[in-house]
Order: C-alpha cells, then sequence, then structure tokens
C-alpha cells in the first residue's frame, strides 16, 4: 500500500509538472504567435494608428474682398477670397476679368447670373478646378492611379473622414499640437484626393505637425517635422520593399535659419540615401534640379491644355507646376478653388510628389533624383530672359518615357 502510494504521488507529481510545462509552453506560444500576427499585420498592411487629436485653429467662414478699383497685382497680392460667406447682395457684374483672383468654396453665397461677370459660374469653375490638369486623368483612365504606392504628408491637423482621403489614409500620428487646418485637409486632397488627387489610389501617412513655438520668444522649429522624418525612416525599416513609402509631401518652406535646420537637412539626406523623394518649399536636396515655380490657369480654361496657363514671376531653371486655379477638400466636408496667385507653392508640392507615385507605379525602380531629370527632359520648354529656360511639367510625356523604358 504504502509502496503504490508513492508511485501514485510520484505519477501526479510528474502530471502536475507536465501539465504546468504544457501551460507554460503553450502560453508562450500564444504570445509569440500574437507577436507575429500584429507584425505580419503591420507588415503587410502597416496600418499603426489613427489618432484623430487636433483641435480647430481657423475661422471656417472668412471674406476678404480687395479694392476692385486697384489693378490686377493689387487684387492679387490683397487677396480676394469667399469661403463659406454671403455676398449674394453684392453686385460683381462690372469685375470683368478680375473674378478669376476671386478664391471661394461651395458653401459661399454668391449674387444672381445678372450681377455676376458673363460666362463666370462658381459651381462649373469649382467642379472644373478638381482636375489636376495636363494629361493626369487620361493617364487615370488608363490605369495609372498611385495604386500601390505609399506616400507621406507632414502638415498641420487634418480631417481623417474627409470623403476625398479617408479611403487612401492608413496611418495618422499627431506630434506636437497642431490644431485641425484647411491647409492639411487641402494638400492631402490634391495629392491623393477620389476626384481631386494626382494620384487617387495612392496609400497616405500622415503626419500631423505643430510647429508654432512653445514661447513666444522661441524661434519656428522643425523638432516635431524632424521627429516624424525619423519615424517615416523607421517604418520603411520593418515594410516589404513593395510597401515602403516612396515619397514624403512637405508644403512648407523650411530655409537655413529655422531653429534645427541642419538636423533636418541631416535626417533628409538619409531618406533620400534611402531612396525616398522629400519635396518641401524651399527643396534643394537634388543639385537644385528640384527647382519649381507656379502656374495659374484662368477660371473657364481647359486644364489639360498647356496654352491654358501662365505664370506671374519664375526663377531661371525652374519646372513650372500647376497651383492657381485648383480646387481641393476642405475640413468641413467643403471643397475649396483657389483661384489665380491663390494657389501657392503649398499646392505645386503635392502635385509633383503625385506625378512621383504615378511614375513608380509603372516604374517601380524610379528613383527621385531620375526622376527630377526625367521631367526636365520631358517637360515644355519656355526660353526665359536669363539665357536659358523653365519647364511646364508634362506627367503624360513623363510616363510615356518609363513606358518605353521597361
Amino acid at each position: 500500500m504504502k509502496k503504490t502510494s508513492k508511485n501514485s504521488k510520484r505519477s501526479n507529481s510528474t502530471t502536475r509538472k507536465k501539465s504546468k510545462y504544457f501551460i507554460y509552453a503553450l502560453i508562450g506560444a500564444l504570445v509569440c504567435a500574437g507577436g507575429a500576427i500584429s507584425y505580419k499585420n503591420i507588415r503587410a498592411n502597416h496600418v499603426f494608428k489613427i489618432d484623430n487629436r487636433a483641435p480647430a485653429c481657423y475661422e471656417s467662414a472668412f471674406t476678404f474682398i480687395p479694392d476692385f478699383n486697384d489693378d490686377e497685382s493689387a487684387i492679387g497680392f490683397n487677396w480676394f477670397e469667399i469661403f463659406s460667406s454671403d455676398i449674394s447682395n453684392m453686385d460683381l457684374s462690372g469685375l470683368g476679368d478680375k473674378i478669376k483672383f476671386m478664391s471661394f468654396d461651395n458653401y459661399a453665397r454668391f449674387p444672381s447670373a445678372d450681377k455676376m461677370p458673363i460666362g463666370f459660374d462658381p459651381e462649373t469653375v469649382l467642379e472644373n478646378g478638381k482636375n489636376p490638369g495636363l494629361g493626369i486623368r487620361s493617364l487615370h483612365s488608363h490605369g495609372i492611379t498611385g495604386k500601390g504606392i505609399t506616400v507621406a504628408i507632414i502638415d498641420n491637423g487634418l480631417k481623417t473622414n474627409c470623403n476625398e482621403i479617408k479611403d487612401n489614409l492608413i496611418h495618422y500620428e499627431v506630434l506636437g499640437k497642431p490644431c485641425l487646418h484647411y491647409h492639411g485637409t487641402m494638400v492631402s486632397s490634391l495629392l491623393c484626393g477620389k476626384t481631386t488627387g494626382v494620384a487617387p489610389d495612392a496609400k497616405l501617412v500622415y503626419f500631423a505637425s505643430g510647429v508654432a513655438p512653445a514661447a513666444k520668444d522661441e524661434n519656428y522649429s522643425l523638432t516635431n517635422d524632424i521627429t516624424a522624418l525619423n519615424k517615416i525612416l523607421e517604418m520603411n525599416k520593418h515594410l516589404p520593399k513593395d510597401k515602403r513609402i516612396s515619397a514624403v509631401s512637405i508644403s512648407r518652406g523650411w530655409y537655413k535659419g529655422h531653429k534645427d535646420y541642419e538636423k533636418f537637412k541631416e535626417i533628409v539626406s538619409k531618406l533620400i540615401e534611402s531612396g525616398v523623394m522629400v519635396l518641401h518649399v524651399g527643396s534643394e536636396a537634388y543639385n537644385f534640379a528640384d527647382k519649381f515655380d507656379l502656374l495659374d490657369r484662368k477660371p473657364n480654361a481647359d486644364p489639360d491644355n498647356i496654352e491654358s496657363y501662365s505664370f506671374s514671376f519664375v526663377r531661371p531653371s525652374t519646372i513650372l507646376v500647376p497651383a492657381g486655379g485648383r480646387t481641393g477638400a476642405g475640413p468641413e466636408g467643403n471643397y475649396m478653388y483657389w483661384g489665380v496667385k491663390d494657389g501657392g507653392n503649398s499646392w505645386a508640392v503635392p502635385y509633383i510628389v503625385g506625378v512621383y507615385a504615378l511614375a513608380k507605379q509603372v516604374y517601380p525602380d524610379l528613383m527621385p533624383k531620375e526622376f527630377f531629370e526625367i521631367v526636365r527632359k520631358t517637360g515644355y520648354r519656355l526660353e526665359n530672359l536669363y539665357g536659358d529656360y523653365n519647364v511646364i511639367i508634362q506627367p503624360t510625356k513623363i510616363i510615356e518615357y518609363l513606358q518605353n523604358k521597361k
């Protein structure tokens, strides 16, 4: 009996130990499996998080009306903006061609047709401005939409449920103290908006980066932008090649003299070395090959006709990109049209990055420096007074060149 009891105890003890080890092994396996599944999801979808923190920091309705007796340059300089405002009691019929300077949204209320310049219909102008122009939509019709390409934007707070970009947005992260502003939603829609974007099927990684100084005596800092760029570099290390972020669009003007500019320049260089395009206002990362200036388009002009475009001022040897006469998404479910001289460098950056996304879809091994060389090689040349020439970007010719290269 005693012997049997001892054997029984040993047997029970062994069974308990085995059960204990089995449970630990099972827990360990589940943890590892969970980690593997989590990592697999990150690699497959690269959706890290969507963070909707961002208080509003803009006036939803604002009106700036210049003196109509001024000459055109004065009106363009002093703006002419009717956003979510009611000017139905005004008579604009005598404004004539100066109406081209007006920016507005679909919430604005206008006078009746007899009190508007002949041929100017706000609804038609707004819709016409959604077309990125210069043959972009013809590329879309052939399936060249930026599909399979991921781009990033660093800007202010974003309306994450905006219809134009919500299906493209795969990562949204708040850094610092940004606020919800029309600017971020606008540049996103111009890059990858469903109906307004250059690359409507490109996936979007977005960093809402506050730039305001913490104290009154502090200069504007690039700290949060640097953090975002470091995160992009790190994300790309853990993603398969076909899921990596190909380009970063920053519609801000960073130059020497800004706090932390050297650190900013250093991380930009690291991204460029890894094959990522980083484009911002004032960018000179590709030996000046990426210098660009702005094209305007009158409200009723054909967006695809190169003769519809004009420019007021350009520097020597620049790439000219549509900016004025564009419509994009606003943060309140509205569409915002920006007239002649009101479309700034901010609208040009996402256009160029969008064309790069289209080009990468066609030729995945394309690098940024080569892209800018092709832009200049295929662009429409305009001789200038400086003894050289500028080029108007020609998206269809860029794609044709890359297709022939394949």
